[in-house]
């Protein structure tokens, strides 16, 4: 890394999130559930995403709002974490939506 890049790094585009894998069959219940509930998906689609970690579930997202939508997860137990490197995305499954999911969720 260059030297001075790192402002410029953290306000670009490319962060993505990233769901750690979950060991208790609770918290992945739990946290299908909620990824069902935000994102319009059946709950087997949900458990499928849950099941495949550690899997990208939103990429392309500016620094800001990575943050915020990673706090929302927290509150559901979920772990996740944000990351621009394109090696650390090379090693993640990649969730695939067909449209951009609605993110409207964050503001209630």
């Amino acid at each position: 890394m260059l030297l001075g890049n790192k402002k410029i790094q953290e306000n670009e585009q490319n962060w993505c999130l990233v769901l750690n894998p979950i060991q208790s069959e609770i918290d992945k219940r739990k946290v299908a559930r909620k990824i069902s509930e935000i994102f319009s998906l059946s709950i087997d689609e949900a458990a499928d995403l849950v099941a495949n970690t550690p899997i990208i579930l939103l990429d392309n997202l500016s620094r800001n709002l990575a943050v915020k939508v990673k706090d929302y997860f927290r509150s559901t137990g979920a772990e996740t974490f944000l990351t621009n490197d394109v090696f650390v995305k090379r090693k993640c499954y990649r969730t695939v939506w067909p449209e951009a999911p609605n993110l409207a969720f964050l503001e209630t």
